[in-house]
């Protein structure tokens, strides 16, 4: 019984030191990775790279990220959702953003963007409407050729009503229209006129434009000359004085 009892002692005794000479083991291990960490600038951001931009240049991301090599990595960790919001709310042409760590100090960004439809123009330099109806406060200097200009579209609803409009609209017509004025004569406050590439003009309502210029095509067929398309009330073709 006593020699039992011994070796259930000795049983207790050579676990309890097993367990505690593998918590020491572990803490070094642990205190030697915190080097190594530290000591190789792992804990220092290495490069800051993004992916998914089309449009809007990898540099601004980087810089409204607020984000610099040789910084701590813990301002990724801990303010990620942070920066993210302050991404998409500098530029507002990113529509979806997701910080990541690879390598242990190398940041990615990867973004989605929302698609320009059009452009507000500023004297000689433009701002984008996005697809989502927004405006982007960043000017440029360079437009797509195949987006149009909104003119006289003063508010966030007539910006946003007219985004949504012209994305609707049959591609090949839309990708004939280089732009389109808000003219809300007395009459009718919901006036629009459209300049067409090929030299035509479209007069119509913002409440119908959507579905009468699809027939855009079949009404100019076999007309020669710059005529004037007045899609208002009814159907009205004419040539241009």
């Amino acid at each position: 019984m006593k020699k039992q009892r011994k070796n259930n002692d000795f049983s207790k005794d050579k676990n309890s030191y097993i367990l505690r000479l593998g918590s020491v083991i572990l803490l070094n291990l642990i205190g030697i990775a915190v080097c190594i960490y530290f000591l190789y600038g792992l804990n220092l951001i290495k490069i800051i790279s993004v992916e998914g931009n089309k449009e809007v240049p990898s540099q601004e991301i980087i810089d409204a990220s607020e984000l610099k090599a040789r910084e701590s990595m813990f301002k990724v960790f801990l303010s990620n959702q942070k920066i993210e919001n302050r991404v998409k709310s500098e530029l507002p042409q990113i529509n979806q953003i997701t910080l990541s760590v690879n390598k242990f100090n190398c940041v990615s960004i990867k973004v989605t963007e929302f698609d320009v439809v059009g452009y507000i123009q500023v004297k000689d330099r433009f701002r984008s409407v996005l697809t989502n109806g927004a405006v982007d406060p960043h000017l440029k200097s360079k437009v797509h050729q195949n987006r149009p200009i909104f003119d006289q579209f003063s508010t966030k609803k007539q910006i946003q009503q007219i985004a949504e409009i012209y994305q609707k609209i049959t591609p090949s017509v839309k990708s004939n229209i280089s732009e389109i004025k808000l003219t809300h004569s007395k009459v009718n406050p919901n006036q629009i006129t459209i300049n067409m590439n090929d030299g035509n003009l479209v007069i119509g309502d913002l409440t119908t434009i959507q579905k009468k210029i699809a027939d855009y095509s079949f009404l100019i067929k076999g007309k020669e000359g710059k005529l004037i398309i007045d899609l208002e009330v009814g159907v009205f073709v004419k040539a241009a004085k």
